[in-house]
């Protein structure tokens, strides 16, 4: 089946009012992942433009960066099995 993929601010304003087969794109260092997790959301993780950044037009970090990257990082281990994994993306303007 399908689920729902919101972004953070979507949980940043409802919290646990979401459905729970809300996965939450986690992409912000403002929004606890950690309390995402413990409400029992699935999570996908892309957090920061530094240089530990998954953005792929983040010049600044070489692919082995990206590649290091542990989508469980900062996560107590009780919760790591509801990270899905890590989401790289790329933004540019036209």
């Amino acid at each position: 089946g399908r689920r729902p993929v919101q972004w953070a601010e979507v949980f940043d304003h409802f919290k646990s009012a979401l459905p729970k087969e809300t996965v939450v794109h986690v992409w912000r260092r403002a929004t606890n992942v950690t309390q995402v997790l413990e409400l029992g959301y699935n999570v996908l993780r892309n957090v920061g433009y530094d240089n530990t950044s998954w953005y792929l037009d983040n010049l600044n970090v070489d692919w082995r960066g990206v590649y290091a990257n542990d989508a469980c990082a900062g996560v107590p281990s009780p919760l790591c099995g509801l990270v899905l994994g890590g989401h790289g993306e790329m933004w540019g303007e036209t």
